[in-house]
């Protein structure tokens, strides 16, 4: 049976609970680039961490598709809705709440446990008073050779920029940055980041694309050959600081990765291009039911 004080409070997303009867969450588009991707890559066997689990929706896609999975999300808002989809659903990943993401990090480093094979990180980047410093914390959560797969709103523009949400001039509420692609693709690329696939999903109104991309931790920068700034040795102390250049290695999973097609490379690097290729793909068409989690749905 449903417990339905949990289906009449609000909902991050819309669940299928028992056939037919949904929770009352909010058909978000960001959903389907981040889906888009994770159905082109094979998590069979992997340990992933679902940051900024909200209701499980990607938590419980990622146990399906075979991976053991830890679900994080620094409130305790969702917890009890969360015990009704893992019952629904019949999965059993660890759901750790009432944290801070960097003491989360903190504590999984101290502990000793075993990095991460995959990070997904969806909706959650501009929430953060600091994205450059949670993009290394993700970073640092993989092993070198794992995934990570990023979802955040940005706006489409190569330069690297990274804009405060004053007066919420982007986006309401917690939203506290707005990142451009030029800055997500840099920025990525700085901390040993290698993009091979990325889609979007864009607001005529607002003018923000749901920009998604997928790719594989390095134990360095991915540089373009003139650009010495982004290799000098100065930046090695704070690699270390945030556990980027960690020594954990295991399978390069770059193999487990289809990228989408139409993809544009730099010409010098084996990396997506992500403002370029968004530039010249079309935006993925909104489709509400993959904003949803059914019951049937194991990708």
């Amino acid at each position: 049976m449903i417990n339905t004080d949990f289906i009449d409070k609000p909902w991050y997303n819309i669940i299928e609970l028992e056939p037919n009867v949904f929770s009352e969450g909010t058909a978000q588009g960001n959903i389907i680039a981040t889906r888009t991707l994770l159905r082109n890559v094979d998590t069979q066997g992997f340990l992933a961490l679902d940051v900024g689990a909200t209701n499980g929706l990607f938590s419980t896609l990622l146990e399906r598709k075979g991976a053991v999975v830890t679900a994080y999300d620094r409130v305790n808002n969702f917890r009890g809705q969360v015990e009704q989809v893992k019952e629904k659903y019949n999965v059993n990943f660890d759901h750790v709440t009432g944290l801070s993401f960097v003491d989360f990090c903190e504590s999984h480093h101290e502990q000793g446990k075993e990095l991460f094979n995959l990070v997904l990180c969806s909706g959650v980047l501009y929430h953060a008073f600091d994205p450059m410093a949670m993009l290394c914390h993700v970073r640092g959560m993989v092993h070198t050779g794992g995934i990570i797969l990023l979802e955040t709103a940005s706006l489409i523009d190569e330069n690297p920029a990274l804009y405060f949400n004053a007066k919420a001039r982007y986006q309401p509420f917690t939203n506290y940055y707005q990142p451009t692609t030029g800055w997500i693709d840099y920025v990525s690329r700085f901390i040993g980041i290698r993009w091979l696939s990325t889609c979007y999903i864009y607001h005529e109104e607002t003018k923000i694309a749901r920009v998604a991309t997928i790719g594989v931790a390095e134990s360095g920068p991915i540089a373009e050959p003139d650009d010495q700034w982004i290799t000098h040795s100065c930046h090695s102390v704070d690699r270390k600081e945030f556990r980027i250049n960690n020594v954990e290695e295991s399978e390069n999973y770059k193999s487990r990765i289809r990228p989408l097609d139409n993809l544009l490379y730099y010409d010098s690097i084996d990396a997506v291009d992500v403002t370029k290729t968004i530039k010249s793909t079309p935006s993925l068409v909104y489709n509400r039911r993959m904003c949803e989690l059914h019951l049937s749905d194991f990708e």
